[in-house]
């Protein structure tokens, strides 16, 4: 069976999560202290040497890390990512836009408020604030004509 590491209050994990769900893949949860140094221990390390959540580990042992490696490889051979060249180049560049935009900016912003960090960050809020509501004005202008980023079909990269 599959065993999804995670932090429950991880969006990057979350995602994951959803997946899953909706693809009714059965799998264990094993929830990972990220405060208590859990993700710093030389087993965790050996599944991702970066030291994050969430990673899927494999039947075999082998483990993705990575939210939108982990939606790519569960996605494989599904709609939520198709066949056609140009749709999946499209669902990478919105995945990569995730990663690079959202999950950085409205993320650590997200992350802050939650663990109390909001005020010890105080300086570079402002300055979040302003490249998420940029990051959030783009996704608009991706959905004005459509109800996914993709078109008509709901994909990995929407629940990214």
């Amino acid at each position: 069976m599959l065993t999804l590491h995670d932090y429950l209050p991880s969006q990057n994990g979350w995602k994951v999560r959803v997946l899953l769900g909706l693809l009714d893949i059965a799998y264990d949860s094993r929830l990972v202290s990220i405060f208590e140094g859990e993700s710093r221990t030389d087993a965790f390390l050996a599944l991702n040497p970066a030291g994050a959540v969430p990673v899927l580990q494999l039947e075999d042992g082998s483990a993705i890390a990575e939210s939108n490696a982990i939606l790519t490889y569960l996605a494989e051979g599904t709609p939520f990512l198709p066949a056609d060249r140009f749709r999946r180049a499209k669902i990478m560049q919105w995945l990569f836009f995730e990663q690079y935009n959202v999950e950085p900016v409205i993320g650590s912003l997200r992350f802050w408020t939650l663990t109390g960090r909001l005020e010890r960050n105080q300086g570079m809020v402002a300055g979040k604030r302003e490249a998420g509501a940029r990051t959030l004005a783009a996704l608009n202008r991706s959905l004005g004509d459509a109800p996914f980023l993709i078109g008509d079909d709901f994909t990995i990269a929407d629940i990214a």
